[in-house]
């Protein structure tokens, strides 16, 4: 399931910007593949994803953890965590109750950190093997 998860994290973080560029490119109205000028090449690679029904409190803190994707705390070395004071606010302007959906946003931010914590270790891999 994690894989999964991660999968579909790189997805939405790599794909949505290339579909912008996409709908650019290719001159339509509808935001398309940079690279196919249709469907996502990425997305058609990966497996079907089994539709999971959300309790109303985990579609709550998923919206959340997505309108506080800019509200990433960052260091050197990457992602360190949501900035939980702005996320507060996000959550009282959008009408989500904080001390309800703050344990499931940190479940979200958990597994977030360590699918970058990865990319980050497939990188550092990569270059050192690339120096030998």
């Amino acid at each position: 399931m994690w894989e999964r998860s991660s999968q579909i994290w790189e997805w939405h973080t790599v794909c949505d910007p290339c579909r912008k560029l996409g709908q650019k490119r290719h001159k339509t109205d509808e935001p398309v593949c940079l690279e196919s000028g249709g469907a996502c090449v990425r997305e058609a690679k990966l497996p079907p994803l089994p539709i999971v029904p959300l309790t109303a409190r985990a579609t709550r803190a998923l919206r959340l953890f997505f309108e506080c994707s800019t509200q990433w705390r960052t260091s050197f070395g990457g992602l360190t965590g949501l900035d939980y004071p702005s996320c507060r606010m996000v959550a009282k302007n959008i009408g989500i109750e904080w001390n309800d959906t703050f344990p499931l946003l940190r479940v979200l931010e958990a597994s977030r950190l360590r699918y970058a914590n990865e990319e980050i270790e497939k990188k550092r891999e990569q270059e050192a093997a690339k120096r030998k």
